[in-house]
């Protein structure tokens, strides 16, 4: 089917939850009118599929009809497995399992086995707590996110990063320690704080190695904490790179053929389903949840919230500036050719 450019919209919000509605306002504030919000109590989505040739996610509608979006934005992770699914194969994990994005009232982790799998800036702000609780904690990590120190510092670690990076000086003298709008224009000494704070953390090497992001990685959200990497070396956590195939009876079973026995799963891995999507293609797809005032570690709920609706906001412009760009045409076809030939 071929699809006519006008009927495609550069945007759409699945859910108008006040993170999704701000998305939208900030977005309208940058010149992105072509958006969508789909209220999901009048109206139902119930599959979603992607046109290649078009470059855009169709959205086919209980009541019959379609919409066409270059860029689809979930406002829960629950609509995400709903609509898309969840790839990882579950032979019935017969233990306790959270969503990281919902997490729900009176959880108790007291001598419990914990797993945590994926979440980003949530599982940032979550793990701390959780370590302190839980009997034992697994973090099963996707991807690094670069980690800023907070303005909360101890004044050692403050000298110890002056010491190793001159420039912080201005940054710490005036107070810039949380001040996204001054990192976002300052995006090389952003990893250079990043770097030097997590090597004031972590002393190993190899645990610094799988705690730092590729260089080319997007810097949002923006995730500042003095606590998360002292919770990952504690003596009852422990980090893992592989990624995560299954959730088994007993647990966890990941790609190199592990099976690790839990009795609780904090599952934050929607965000990361969404972008296995994309993954021929620009990122696309992106999940903008509620700040949960439940989650566990949480002081700003307001701030968390600001930081999700930064990264929708930031990566939505992004991603419609690479996928409105013309493709270009490879040597094969502007000879005629097709690969095959």
């Amino acid at each position: 089917m071929t699809i006519q450019k006008q009927a495609i919209q550069d945007v759409v919000i699945l859910g108008a939850t006040s993170s999704g509605l701000d998305v939208a306002a900030r977005l309208g504030e940058a010149g992105i009118s072509q958006c969508q919000i789909i209220k999901l109590e009048a109206q139902s989505v119930v599959a979603m599929s992607r046109d290649a040739a078009a470059r855009c996610w169709q959205l086919a509608l209980a009541s019959g009809g379609q919409i066409c979006a270059r860029t689809v934005v979930f406002t829960s992770s629950r609509m995400v497995t709903d609509l898309v699914g969840d790839d990882r194969q579950s032979d019935g994990f017969e233990g306790e399992r959270i969503d990281l994005f919902s997490w729900p009232q009176g959880v108790d982790l007291k001598a419990k086995k914990v797993a945590l799998v994926g979440g980003g800036i949530d599982a940032v702000t979550a793990l701390p707590s959780i370590v302190a609780q839980a009997e034992s904690v697994k973090v099963f990590q996707r991807k690094p996110v670069w980690i800023l120190p907070n303005s909360a510092m101890k004044p050692s670690e403050v000298r110890k990063m002056l010491g190793l990076v001159p420039a912080i000086r201005q940054v710490v003298s005036k107070n810039r320690f949380n001040s996204d709008q001054y990192f976002l224009r300052h995006q090389s000494l952003v990893r250079t704080i990043a770097q030097v704070h997590l090597q004031c953390q972590v002393g190993d090497p190899w645990i610094r190695r799988q705690l730092t992001p590729n260089r080319q990685e997007n810097l949002l959200p923006l995730v500042y904490s003095n606590e998360y990497y002292p919770a990952l070396l504690a003596e009852n956590c422990k980090l893992f790179a592989w990624p995560v195939v299954s959730f088994c009876r007993a647990g966890v079973h990941t790609a190199e053929g592990i099976e690790h026995q839990v009795d609780c799963i904090v599952d934050g891995s929607a965000a990361e389903r969404l972008r296995s999507l994309c993954a021929n293609d620009v990122a696309s797809l992106f999940l903008v949840p509620n700040a949960n005032p439940e989650l566990p570690g949480i002081e700003n709920v307001e701030r968390l919230r600001e930081q999700h609706i930064d990264f929708a906001v930031v990566a939505v412009r992004e991603a419609l500036s690479a996928l409105t760009k013309p493709v270009k045409e490879s040597v094969f076809s502007r000879a005629g050719l097709t690969t095959q030939d």
